[in-house]
């Protein structure tokens, strides 16, 4: 019962789940008219929510392959992938795409210490 939530993060179902649904809002975004693109420049220059909103989403892509990278060290996938990195530059798109390739983690375990859990 406690592996479920890392069996569910390294399951290629939920990296298929994401890419789909980040084709599925890039498309979205791309196909909305010229009157929803104007709308939201305005909103973006009068609201300050959807202001930092943007800046927040534009600065977690810009350290994604940061990430990219530090997953690929742990998963000694360094020479094989290194073509994913600048293609994590792609806002969402990138992430999601590594994160179907990308090889599932060995089965040693993360921790060889008893944890305070395993005590009680």
């Amino acid at each position: 019962m406690r592996r479920w939530p890392l069996n569910f993060l390294e399951s290629k179902l939920t990296a298929a789940i994401t890419m789909a649904a980040g084709l599925a809002i890039i498309t979205y975004a791309s196909l909305s008219g010229v009157d929803a693109w104007n709308e939201y420049f305005q909103y973006f220059g009068g609201s300050k929510f959807i202001h930092l909103t943007s800046i927040d989403f534009s600065l977690l892509s810009a350290f994604a392959p940061f990430w990219v990278y530090n997953d690929m060290t742990a998963r000694k996938w360094e020479g094989k992938g290194y073509w994913l990195l600048p293609l994590s530059l792609i806002p969402f798109l990138g992430p999601s795409l590594y994160l179907l390739l990308r090889p599932s983690l060995s089965a040693a375990p993360v921790s060889q210490s008893p944890t305070v859990l395993d005590e009680k």
